[in-house]
């Protein structure tokens, strides 16, 4: 069972690689900064719905940029700490694929598959967004007007995001029920669709109470089916192959705008908001780092 947070116990030794070769340490020292590293693991999932589980992350890019410092200053670790029957990899799983880690070592890069997330919660939830919106958008729906809605979805759906009555908005992160709701109400799931507000609007909890969700081992993570019952009796269904921000689907670029000026509205000027966006768009043109942090200053 997926107990531990991934996106705690991993990134620590990625950013002590990553810091280790930015300092130049030797072979030595890079084996200690890793060792050192795989040592801090930290996050598990019951901390989903809380602060606590943006904080593992974070924790984890901090520790392997102190497990970098410490092994440049000579502080030691295991050489084998990482591989070892009794070292991280047998701590975090029962089962072990080394090729993982070093097959195509420097020409294999597991961050080009990475993409940029349009919605605010779960990643197992996004197909069941992505057609609850295409189908909000396309039959120009209206919670009174829907009957019931049967989510057919990845069996991990239920296990990660099955919190029917989310009571706050770091809760409604991880409900498919209520993210469901809400895609249909706004159109939208970004940050202000899980506000506290908006999981304990009437509204919201009303829609919540008509969704059904029905685990499908055949479907892959990344699809999922959304099949809205109205009460006129028309079906509506909908579904998704590949959810919207996946490798096979990214965003545009507009659309990276559209969710880069929609996160810093609260913060910055929109003028300011502009600004940084495009210097990020134009970083290799910019002559020093410096001149970006300025440009996000108020």
């Amino acid at each position: 069972m997926y107990q531990k947070h991934v996106s705690g116990t991993h990134p620590s030794i990625g950013a002590a690689a990553a810091i280790g070769r930015l300092m130049r340490l030797t072979e030595e020292q890079m084996i200690w900064a890793l060792g050192l590293a795989a040592s801090q693991p930290v996050g598990f999932r019951d901390s989903f719905g809380s602060m606590n589980k943006s904080f593992n992350p974070g924790r984890a890019a901090s520790n392997g940029v102190f497990s970098a410092l410490l092994a440049q200053k000579g502080f030691t670790s295991s050489n084998q700490m990482i591989e070892s029957r009794i070292g991280w990899a047998n701590a975090m799983s029962t089962k072990q694929n080394y090729s993982e880690l070093l097959g195509d070592l420097g020409t294999r890069f597991e961050i080009a598959k990475n993409t940029y997330k349009p919605f605010a919660c779960g990643i197992v939830i996004h197909p069941a967004i992505d057609a609850a919106i295409q189908l909000r958008n396309q039959y120009q729906l209206q919670p009174d007007q829907i009957k019931s809605i049967l989510i057919k979805a990845n069996p991990y759906v239920l296990e990660l995001t099955g919190k029917k009555s989310p009571q706050t908005g770091l809760e409604g992160k991880f409900s498919v029920y209520h993210s469901v709701a809400i895609a249909i109400i706004d159109g939208r799931a970004g940050e202000k669709q899980y506000s506290d507000a908006a999981v304990l609007n009437p509204k919201t909890i009303a829609l919540r109470e008509k969704i059904i969700v029905e685990a499908d081992p055949n479907l892959a993570k990344k699809s999922g089916e959304a099949i809205i019952i109205l009460n006129d009796g028309r079906v509506v269904k909908r579904y998704i192959e590949s959810a919207i921000g996946g490798v096979e689907n990214p965003l545009s670029n507009e659309q990276l705008d559209a969710k880069f000026l929609d996160l810093t509205e609260d913060i910055l000027p929109r003028s300011k908001s502009k600004l940084l966006l495009e210097n990020s768009w134009n970083m290799g043109s910019i002559a020093s780092a410096g001149n970006f942090a300025k440009s996000t200053t108020v």
